[in-house]
């Protein structure tokens, strides 16, 4: 993502905390809790929900990174031998609720989702740090009149989702 700021490929950035190059701007934007998203009717309510069902379930996992596994895999690992079963990574949030709607797959996804109106969603069965958020964006964009104006409506958005 850093590069991308560099580049001008985007002008900014919503993801966890990483180190960036000095050119790069963040900001904190709040901490939110992780929630488990399946779809209405889901045979998965009709049961226990603990850790084992979690991880009987496949997952859709979302990254704009072409490797690597995210922070729920990562916790997981952390666990002698337990994994989740991801059947399909994707690079944008907004394609999830679509593939939600027509499979039996579950997306780990933060609270503060906007997406989630139309899916049920569970607490994560997995003790985990809460998720903490920043905005990213080059220094270049410092004076950038629309681009200082979308950082303020993404900061007063903040206060409604996250804590």
């Amino acid at each position: 993502i850093g590069k991308e700021l560099e580049q001008g490929k985007l002008d900014l950035a919503l993801d966890i905390d990483f180190a960036c190059e000095k050119q790069v701007n963040r900001q904190f934007l709040g901490r939110t809790e992780y929630v488990v998203a399946v779809r209405r009717g889901h045979p998965i309510l009709r049961e226990a929900w603990d850790l084992q069902q979690y991880l009987s379930l496949g997952h859709v996992s979302v990254s704009q990174r072409k490797l690597g596994v995210n922070l729920v895999d990562m916790e997981l690992a952390k666990r002698k031998g337990v994994t989740r079963q991801v059947r399909l990574r994707v690079g944008y949030n907004v394609h999830v609720p679509s593939v939600l709607q027509q499979t039996n797959l579950a997306w780990t996804v933060s609270s503060a989702c906007p997406l989630l109106d139309e899916l049920v969603t569970l607490p994560l069965p997995l003790n985990m740090p809460q998720l903490e958020l920043f905005l990213y964006w080059h220094q270049r964009q410092n004076n950038n009149a629309a681009n200082l104006w979308l950082r303020q409506q993404i900061l007063q958005a903040r206060h409604t989702h996250l804590s």
